[in-house]
């Protein structure tokens, strides 16, 4: 898969993890983020909190041509406090060579991100899971590649 859009793939996720830029979200219920840069857009959608779908699609001159879905949950009712800012500081781990979801494993305090995938950018599947004290209570999984 072309260099230069596993990239902008790159830049796009951590721009979005650290700035935040909700736009007006066209599906009702949804959380929108967009970013753009030269011929490539990006589009992140979610539908919910606890129990999440997501996806991503990647445009280039106006056409889709790479994409990722996705569905979480949280697996306890009471989340530990400092889980979102780890999550967020553990996908900043998001990589040119699995431009997926984090690295495959990230560690702070009692938390620890653990992400498998399997595949190239262009066809890959995976899944994402968040311990706290050693008892999972987060998990996502992704599916996804290019879109001819």
């Amino acid at each position: 898969m072309e260099n230069q859009l596993l990239e902008f793939i790159v830049r796009a996720k951590t721009y979005v993890i650290r700035n935040n830029p909700v736009i007006a979200a066209a599906k009702v219920g949804s959380k929108e983020y967009y970013y753009e840069a030269g011929d490539y857009k990006y589009l992140l959608s979610m539908f919910g909190n606890k129990r999440m779908i997501g996806q991503e699609i990647v445009w280039y001159k106006q056409r889709p041509i790479w994409g990722m879905s996705y569905t979480s949950r949280k697996l306890t009712d009471i989340i530990p406090e400092g889980f979102d800012e780890f999550l967020t500081s553990a996908l900043l781990g998001v990589s040119v060579e699995k431009p997926f979801r984090g690295s495959e494993i990230y560690v702070r305090e009692k938390f620890k991100y653990m992400c498998y995938s399997v595949g190239f950018a262009s066809y890959f599947d995976g899944k994402e899971m968040v311990l706290h004290s050693n008892k999972v209570i987060y998990e996502l999984i992704f599916s996804g590649g290019s879109i001819e």
